[in-house]
């Protein structure tokens, strides 16, 4: 996934825990991420759990429009559970 974002001219980070990931890309490219997720997800069959997914940007003062139709946005962080 990360040569194919390489490839699109962009990259980004990835923390994994257990059963949680965290993605850390520039906000203009969310929604093309998301579908390179899913489309890499689907090579091995499985599935991303949109119902799941949230977006979190530090210091941001209120919602981003174009972030927030890609992914529901939060205010207030994103927890690491375990």
């Amino acid at each position: 996934m990360a040569s194919k974002a390489a490839r699109q001219g962009f990259c980004f980070q990835c923390l994994s825990y257990i059963d949680d990931t965290y993605i850390v890309v520039p906000v203009g490219r969310v929604a093309e991420v998301m579908q390179l997720i899913e489309a890499e997800l689907a090579i091995v069959g499985w599935r991303l759990q949109r119902h799941k997914c949230k977006a979190w940007v530090r210091g941001a003062t209120g919602m981003i429009p174009e972030l927030n139709a890609a992914v529901p946005q939060v205010t207030d962080g994103l927890p690491l559970l375990g």
